[in-house]
């Protein structure tokens, strides 16, 4: 969760980052199952958002932490 109160849960099936309001309500989604393009995901092991809303995000099977700015 971030300080706004929006959720962030991730869909290793299809490889998605889903962002919902306080309410609930899915505002956006983005992501693929995927290896070689950027904002692709093949196993998101966690997630962490700091204090200015940027979402990182460590994909185990990609070896790599992405960074993604609001």
């Amino acid at each position: 969760m971030d300080r706004a109160g929006f959720l962030y849960l991730f869909d290793n099936s299809i490889g998605t980052i889903n962002k919902f309001d306080p309410l609930g309500n899915l505002v956006t989604s983005w992501g693929q199952k995927a290896s070689v393009l950027d904002g692709s995901m093949k196993f998101v092991q966690s997630l962490a958002v700091d204090a200015s809303g940027t979402l990182f995000v460590a994909d185990a099977h990609n070896n790599r932490i992405q960074k993604f700015v609001p």
